[in-house]
């Protein structure tokens, strides 16, 4: 409704309300200044900010006022508006590309003075739209507002915001108060005089616990009655519908509707990566009918979409920037590569790897085709393209463009896939693998400059006992491709050495039919399972992460992979919640090859014991006859009890 009215039905809310100053937030610029004049003349009000310059002119700018004067109860209160410097990158940078945003302890202790002085205020509040958050268990506040708190001369009160946070404390012995978002609660700063001195507090009061309670405002209902009527046809059309909901939360990493996004970007334009800003996505979306008002809900920015041509290394660049937890633009958003990193790397350093979803390496000097919206492209959060080449703004407005590709299928089902990866990437590449040829493994192990080493073992399946004893104590990791499975060890691991064959078997009928029936007896019905059989018996040199093929049926499943006992009938679980990717592959660390057979993670199954119990198909029998025992043994103990303390 924001959008479609472009601010109207806001200014004419805060005029019913009767709103006499308002700070200038980031989005005020979202449409240029232009508009910003037009909302404070329809609404009533003043907008302030003292720190914001024409880069041309060097002087204050005209659409704002860097103070205003409020009396109240006969006291003279002086109002300093201030803007977040963070204005410069987190609004689309056209729109503000001849603004200078000053320092904001300078530009207030310059109005303070100037209100005390010549304009004779009894107070002085800061009204800003600088950040502030609060521990929530320490109370301490930190942020742009409490260094301003801190720092700036002459003032008696901060009001906060920017950050969406709920903020009420002391700084310097100064109250700062942020009121969270979305009218979720209303922040106050009471001012007393007692004998022309001055005490100042603050409170929030919470609105949405109370939501219930509250009564609605006629004049102001109205003016949403009357948008609502106008833009409805519009606004509750159904786009398509979602299978499953779709998470997000700028703070929280690489999100299951930051995907949806950029790869419906990718799909739009053929861009092989779809790049997006966290927090350009302001919502989740719920499973369930997607309207179009939904939409502008989650997408409010008329961002258009910008293609590219970027190198791997400008692109790791930019991803470096997205992923930094303290970067206070939230996590950058993609598609279309999978990314390993290492978080206890610095910045710049913590991306180890890249890979285009065919597993194809990314090259720092080789030129890929990328996605993103117009503002990231001209720098908005921090990012920086300037490398790119053939870029072009496309002038499709993302928003209108995904709604258009979504109402293509009546419903869609997305899953969010591991594509920002904590660890080393242990791909294979076709290109790089070795033959099994000891010698040449061995002075690979050895050479300085090689930490990871790839052996093609498909055809010669047995690995000399040399290997692992060049491998044993390093901190190399060693991949053998056997077929359609893969095996890694890590050269810190490797606790023994000897001659191992790494070839699967086939599981015969007889063994099937043994761990079919063993399946029956502990779930009390058939479930399909995968059976794993090995050529060879025994202990490894160590642990390996073993990739096998499960087939795709398998596919985007979760599993429990138990070890089963011929001999004696019994199983053993050995590792739970086994993700199964999109190909039908997992990954089952093992340090003894035996037979192996995996069910998908029910509940039934998860209560099964844990691994290093072997139980037989009889266990259960005698646990629950145990259970029996037990329970008659508490009943005749309880009855003994009674009957003493009734004698």
């Amino acid at each position: 409704m924001y959008n479609l009215t472009y601010g109207s039905v806001i200014t004419e809310m805060l005029k019913e309300i009767n709103v006499q100053a308002s700070a200038l937030g980031n989005h005020e610029f979202d449409w240029g200044v232009d508009k910003i004049q037009k909302w404070a003349k329809d609404g009533g009000f003043d907008f302030l900010a003292s720190n914001i310059y024409d880069k041309k002119t060097g002087k204050p700018v005209e659409f704002a006022k860097p103070y205003k004067v409020i009396t109240e109860a006969g006291k003279k209160i002086g109002l300093i508006g201030i803007a977040t410097p963070e204005t410069a990158f987190k609004t689309l940078p056209a729109n503000v590309e001849n603004l200078e945003f000053r320092d904001p302890v300078t530009a207030t202790n310059e109005w303070a003075a100037y209100l005390r002085e010549t304009e004779k205020v009894d107070a002085v509040v800061v009204l800003s739209h600088l950040g502030t958050f609060q521990d929530k268990v320490t109370k301490e506040i930190t942020g742009e507002g409490a260094e301003l708190a801190k720092n700036a001369k002459g003032i008696d009160a901060v009001i906060t915001a920017h950050s969406h946070q709920v903020v009420n404390g002391m700084v310097n012995g100064i109250p700062v108060i942020q009121a969270g978002n979305n009218g979720r609660a209303i922040g106050q700063i009471s001012l007393t005089f007692v004998d022309e001195k001055l005490y100042a507090a603050s409170a929030i009061e919470d609105l949405a616990s109370k939501a219930k309670e509250l009564q609605e405002d006629p004049a102001t209902k109205a003016i949403y009655d009357k948008y609502n009527d106008q833009l409805s046809p519009v606004l509750d059309e159904v786009v398509t519908t979602l299978e499953n909901d779709l998470d997000h939360d700028k703070t929280a990493g690489l999100t299951t509707l930051g995907q949806f996004n950029t790869k419906l970007m990718m799909d739009i334009t053929g861009a092989q990566i779809g790049l997006t800003n966290g927090g350009g996505i302001r919502a989740p979306l719920a499973k369930g009918e997607l309207t179009v008002g939904d939409m502008y809900t989650v997408f409010p920015f008329d961002n258009t979409l910008v293609t590219f041509e970027l190198t791997g290394a400008d692109l790791k660049k930019n991803l470096e920037h997205g992923i930094d937890p303290n970067n206070g633009v939230g996590w950058i958003q993609f598609y279309g590569i999978k990314v390993f990193y290492d978080e206890t790397k610095p910045v710049g350093e913590k991306i180890t790897s890249m890979r285009l979803m065919d597993g194809t390496k990314i090259e720092a000097d080789k030129y890929y085709n990328v996605v993103t919206n117009d503002f990231m492209a001209t720098n908005g959060d921090g990012y920086n393209f300037s490398g790119a080449k053939n870029l072009t703004d496309t002038n499709i407005v993302m928003r209108d463009a995904m709604i258009k590709e979504l109402k293509k299928s009546k419903s869609v089902a997305f899953e969010k896939e591991d594509l920002l990866v904590k660890g080393e990437d242990t791909t294979i590449d076709e290109t790089s693998a070795i033959e099994n040829d000891t010698t040449v493994i061995v002075e690979k192990i050895k050479d300085s400059n090689v930490s990871k080493v790839v052996v093609d073992a498909t055809k010669d399946t047995t690995i000399d006992k040399g290997v692992f004893e060049a491998l044993k104590g390093t901190d190399k990791v060693l991949t053998f491709k056997v077929g359609n499975a893969t095996w890694t060890f890590n050269g810190k691991d490797i606790t023994k050495v000897m001659d191992i064959d790494l070839s699967l078997k086939t599981v015969d009928d007889s063994l099937k039919s043994k761990i079919n029936a063993v399946i029956e007896d502990i779930l009390g019905t058939k479930a399909p399972a995968f059976m794993l059989s090995f050529k060879y018996d025994g202990e490894l040199p160590g642990k390996a992460d073993i990739k096998v093929f499960m087939g795709t049926e398998w596919a985007n499943k979760t599993v429990t992979f138990f070890r089963y006992f011929p001999e004696k009938g019994t199983y053993e679980k050995v590792q739970t919640d086994v993700k199964v990717d999109k190909d039908g592959y997992a990954i089952i660390t093992l340090d003894h090859c035996s037979d192996y057979f995996a069910l998908e993670q029910t509940v039934a199954v998860s209560n099964l014991p844990q691994a290093g119990s072997v139980v037989g198909t009889n266990g259960f029998i005698s646990i629950g006859f145990l259970v029996a025992m037990m329970g008659a043994a508490m009943y005749v103990a309880t009855r003994r009890k009674e009957e003493q303390q009734a004698a």
